[in-house]
C-alpha cells in the first residue's frame, strides 16, 4: 500500500498544478526553446529580409509553464537590435516527428524602440509621460493610459463620469513581459458634466466639473499591452485615493 501512494504522488502533484502559469527559466539550447527560437528567427527574417546571421543573438527574457498534457510554454525572445517576440508552444516529450513540439500562438513579433532595450527582463525607471500628451497619436504608452482612464470609469459608482486631468506630473515604468506592462503613477482623474456609462471616446470631449460639485481622483494604473490577444490592453490594477 505504501509503495502505491508514493506511485500516486506525483500524479497528485500535476493535478494541483495543471492549469495555472508559473514564471519559470529555460535554456536557448533546450529541444522546444530551439524550437521556438527557430520559428520566431524565420518570421523576423520575413519582416525584415536584410537582417544577418550576425545580427540576430536570441535570447530569453521571459518564460512561463503550464502543466497540461505535457506542457504549454509561453516565450519572449529579444532577437537581436530592436526585434522582440511572443511564442507559445505544446511540448510532449514522449511524443515523436511533428506531435511532439507544436506552435500554439505566434509568433507575434515587434520592433520597438530603442530606448526600450533597457528594461528587458525588468522593470524600467520611471520616466515622465512622452511629449505631446494624450495628442501623441499611436504612441502605445499613451493608448495604454487612454485604456487605463475607459477602465476606470467602467469601474467607478461615480454618477459622472471622469477624464484625465493634467498630466505633468505623471510617470510611469515600462517592463517587458509575456507583451509589455505598464505602470502609471499619480495619474489625476477628473469628475466631468457627462454621465458614467457615455463613451470613453465622448467622455474625453466633456466639460470637467468646477466649483464645489468637481473632483479629483489620483491613481496607479498597471495595463497589459499583448498585440496578439482580443482584447489587446487589460487594466490588471488599479489603487486610486
Amino acid at each position: 500500500m505504501k509503495y502505491l501512494l508514493l506511485a500516486l504522488l506525483p500524479a497528485v502533484a500535476v493535478c494541483q498544478m495543471a492549469g495555472g502559469w508559473t514564471t519559470t527559466t529555460v535554456d536557448k539550447n533546450d529541444e522546444e526553446v530551439a524550437f521556438a527560437i527557430n520559428a520566431a528567427t524565420a518570421k523576423v527574417t520575413e519582416m525584415d529580409p536584410h537582417l544577418t546571421a550576425a545580427q540576430l543573438n536570441p535570447e530569453v527574457v521571459f518564460a512561463q509553464t503550464q502543466v497540461v498534457q505535457g506542457e504549454n510554454l509561453r516565450l519572449t525572445l529579444h532577437m537581436g537590435g530592436n526585434y522582440y517576440c511572443n511564442v507559445t508552444l505544446w511540448y510532449r516529450s514522449w511524443m515523436h516527428g511533428d506531435q511532439k513540439i507544436q506552435v500554439t500562438n505566434g509568433p507575434v513579433c515587434m520592433k520597438m524602440a530603442h530606448q526600450r532595450r533597457a528594461m528587458v527582463g525588468g522593470v524600467s525607471a520611471k520616466h515622465p509621460l512622452p511629449l505631446g500628451g494624450l495628442d501623441s497619436n499611436g504612441n502605445d504608452v499613451m493608448a495604454a493610459l487612454k485604456f487605463a482612464s475607459c477602465a476606470f470609469n467602467s469601474r467607478s459608482n461615480n454618477m459622472y463620469a471622469s477624464q484625465l486631468g493634467e498630466l505633468s506630473a505623471v510617470t510611469y515604468t515600462s517592463q517587458l513581459t509575456a507583451g509589455m506592462t505598464y505602470r502609471f503613477y499619480g495619474v489625476p482623474m477628473q469628475t466631468t458634466e457627462c454621465r458614467t456609462g457615455a463613451e470613453c471616446g465622448v467622455v474625453g470631449a466633456c466639460n470637467a466639473q468646477t466649483g464645489d460639485s468637481a473632483m479629483t481622483t489620483t491613481c496607479d494604473f498597471t495595463v497589459n499591452s499583448q498585440a496578439w490577444m482580443t482584447p489587446s490592453l487589460t487594466l490588471s490594477d488599479m489603487n486610486c485615493h
